[in-house]
């Protein structure tokens, strides 16, 4: 007798039956742990509140931008100076000012800037006080308003080009009074708090450099050098990544506590400055409903990681960020969580704005040095062969790198290695990968 057995062969249908019950064993896993999100987190809400209310983030509108007293705040000049446009942006205005002023036409400039000098001298007005509250409603959360940026930067433009008009005229004093109240502006509407309050900013302390290098372009001798020298060491270059922070919080918390269910599915449309049909009603308190309250302790736990992080890294933007956004990245990594739906919505990109933090100091660094170099070649009939001949040892926060200079085809550049520390001599082009950041004389045309 044949005692082999047989292999006994497992059928493909019950290989089949085992596949599919892990497939929805799997599933009834995600969705027991996504029923169980809500029902985990929402207890923290007291807790969270009670953290969020110690770190000094504000929890009524009234908390986002104390009050300030109509004799110190900007923003009222501000609205005086942009109502005497009579409806006619800045940029439009702009325009004609720069067209004119490229086909030499000083009349045409002339008379273009007389009409909005009493805008502009409420605007120089509005830059020498320290304080600014515009009265946003900033219960609207993501509907809040912000009208008046882009004419600000249009004015930092204006009051810019006006600078460049006054140097050529030998108006050196004149021409660094402008410069300086861009400069002021800048900070101010940086105060207001929320991201693009600071990035705008940020726009305008850019726009004012810019139009130092112009100015010392025009005004090369060594004495114009050291007033603009001298101007430029005590312009601002201090960004407040954490005063932005504000406003984004409570944006968020006056969304969610307003927020119902039905709501969710409207939120991919909703963006500043957009009509999202959600009823902003409530100002206080903790929203209803335990889905809600486990988007509100997410929230309040985000910001509180914010927080903290900005509070570690109080000289390093750029770590803080990196940090904050390995925070906001882990929210979708592993089992998803439906209590992080709106973080997933509501959080930007840190790094970038760090970033534009960062290089906000070293381009102050950068100009310095270009009027230093400027100043070495009215003595030495040429530009430095590096930055260590004229004394100066910068170092880029973004690349860690030394501050560096090229004399190449007739164009000076002072540069800092970008974020892929590679010398791209200087340039800045994404579609090869270099992404150096840089001034250069002379300036490329307006």
């Amino acid at each position: 007798m044949d005692m082999k057995q047989k292999k006994k062969r497992i059928s493909p249908w019950l290989i089949g039956c085992g596949g599919l019950g892990i497939v929805i064993a799997g599933l009834i896993t995600w969705a027991v742990l996504q029923v169980a999100d809500y029902p985990l987190v929402a207890p923290r809400i007291n807790k969270t509140v009670e953290e969020y209310k110690a770190t000094g983030l504000p929890w009524v509108a009234s908390e986002v931008i104390p009050a300030v007293p109509d004799a110190e705040n900007a923003a009222i000049e501000i609205k005086e100076a942009l109502a005497m446009t009579k409806g006619e942006s800045f940029a439009s205005r702009d325009k004609k000012i720069i067209d004119a002023w490229k086909a030499r036409n000083k009349a045409t400039v002339a008379a273009e800037l007389k009409k909005i000098e009493p805008a502009l001298a409420k605007a120089i007005i509005a830059s020498k006080k320290t304080k600014i509250n515009f009265d946003r409603d900033w219960n609207k959360g993501p509907d809040v308003l912000f009208p008046e940026f882009a004419e600000i930067k249009g004015i930092a433009k204006t009051l810019t080009r006006r600078a460049v008009i006054k140097a050529e005229s030998g108006d050196l004093t004149g021409a660094i009074v402008d410069l300086t109240a861009v400069n002021r502006l800048s900070k101010l509407i940086s105060n207001e708090p929320t991201l693009i309050a600071m990035l705008v900013g940020i726009a305008c302390n850019a726009i004012c450099m810019d139009g130092v290098i112009r100015v010392a372009q025009i005004r090369s001798d060594s004495n114009s050098l050291a007033k603009l020298a001298n101007a430029v060491s005590g312009f601002n270059d201090e960004f407040d990544f954490g005063n932005a922070m504000r406003g984004e919080a409570y944006m968020g918390i006056t969304l969610i506590r307003n927020l119902k269910p039905s709501d969710i599915k409207k939120l991919s449309n909703v963006t500043a400055g957009d009509e999202s049909e959600i009823e902003y009603k409530r100002t206080d308190g903790i929203p209803n409903g335990m889905m809600m309250q486990a988007y509100f302790v997410r929230h309040l736990e985000a910001h509180l990681f914010i927080h903290e992080q900005l509070k570690k890294y109080p000289d390093d933007p750029i770590m803080a960020a990196v940090e904050i956004d390995n925070y906001t990245v882990s929210m979708t990594e592993g089992v998803p969580k439906l209590s992080q739906i709106l973080n997933a919505i509501l959080m930007p990109v840190f790094v970038q704005a760090s970033h534009a933090v960062v290089k906000v100091k070293t381009n102050k660094q950068m100009v310095l040095a270009m009027l230093k170099s400027l100043e070495f070649r009215n003595s030495k009939k040429r530009f430095p062969k590096s930055l260590d001949e004229i004394g100066v040892n910068y170092v880029d926060q973004i690349s860690g790198e030394k501050i560096t200079s090229l004399n190449s085809g007739g164009v000076y550049r002072i540069y800092s290695l970008g974020p892929n520390a590679v010398d791209d001599k200087g340039l800045r082009d994404n579609d090869t990968g270099q992404d150096d950041y840089s001034i250069q004389f002379p300036p490329k045309p307006w």
